[in-house]
């Protein structure tokens, strides 16, 4: 909960934007700003939007991610892919997972299975590869 003396602090540090007319504010969540007044007790009402690629669900304003952090590992870990589909962790064969962010994500999760991640990917290469001449270039 927010301190009146936390409040007074960012109201002491605030600074204005510049800005021209049809120019688009783009801020993260925790932002403190000032749209309408905010008084102690009462309600600021706000609209929020995310945009997003289309296979990117798991990127949204109330997403799963930065709620992970606090989240033990070995609860994450010992989910199975449904499970962890479910909470927006991206499936085997999401667009999402390249090498490089199975890797990472193992490398985070070292106790999660993540070879239904590598078996998608190798059948994502293998079906670039059988496609023919010219997708071999594709990006996985």
């Amino acid at each position: 909960m927010r301190t009146e003396e936390y409040t007074e602090h960012l109201y002491a540090t605030e600074r204005p934007i510049r800005y021209r007319p049809g120019a688009c504010a783009i801020y993260r969540l925790d932002a403190w700003h000032r749209g309408t007044p905010a008084a102690l007790g009462k309600v600021r009402y706000s609209h929020h939007h995310v945009w997003r690629r289309a296979d990117a669900e798991w990127v949204n304003w109330q997403s799963l991610a930065p709620k992970m952090s606090g989240i033990p590992n070995r609860y994450l870990e010992e989910l199975s892919v449904t499970q962890r589909a479910c909470l927006g962790f991206p499936p085997p064969g999401n667009a999402y997972w390249t090498p490089h962010t199975v890797e990472a994500v193992g490398m985070r999760y070292t106790n999660m299975d993540m070879s239904p991640y590598w078996e998608a990917l190798e059948l994502s290469a293998s079906a670039v590869q059988d496609s023919g001449p010219g997708l071999q270039s594709a990006k996985l």
